[in-house]
């Protein structure tokens, strides 16, 4: 310091904002989108299992890929 005094703490504010759009758009909304997908199992005919068990096989992996490619793009930190 050029006056001879020691500063032995430094404050310093910020401001810091997180936008949520991305993961609404690109997270929730198409997981809210498979989820009522899950309920056209519900529209197929009671007596054709195999078309009912296809639907909701189908909806299921495709939130579980959803899941990985969502799990590629947190970062990885160990709390």
């Amino acid at each position: 310091s050029l006056g001879g005094k020691v500063y032995p703490f430094v404050y310093v504010k910020m401001m810091v904002a997180r936008r949520a759009g991305y993961w609404i758009y690109n997270i929730v909304l198409p997981m809210l989108i498979l989820m009522v997908c899950s309920f056209a199992a519900f529209v197929v005919d009671v007596e054709s299992l195999h078309d009912r068990c296809s639907v909701t096989l189908t909806v299921l992996l495709t939130i579980v890929a959803l899941k990985y490619v969502v799990a590629e793009k947190l970062p990885d930190i160990n709390y």
